[in-house]
């Protein structure tokens, strides 16, 4: 890697917002770790998101996306 374009505990050090977002979910950097905010409708949130990251996620209270993101 020539360069680090983003240092995510930097960020948030320094007060930034850090989200992930993918197809299927959203993730926000938080001191606890990367947290699974927001997941696509019709997604398998254990089987199509969280069984396929090869590390601990944060799982507190997500919701569903808005539907109409899809259409």
């Amino acid at each position: 890697m020539e360069q680090i374009t983003l240092n995510g505990k930097e960020a948030l050090r320094n007060g930034q917002d850090v989200m992930y977002i993918t197809e299927r979910a959203i993730f926000r950097l938080t001191e606890d770790g990367l947290e699974l905010t927001e997941y696509a409708p019709g997604a398998d949130m254990k089987k199509d998101i969280l069984d396929l990251i090869p590390f601990p996620v944060v799982v507190k209270n997500p919701v569903m996306m808005d539907r109409h993101l899809f259409d």
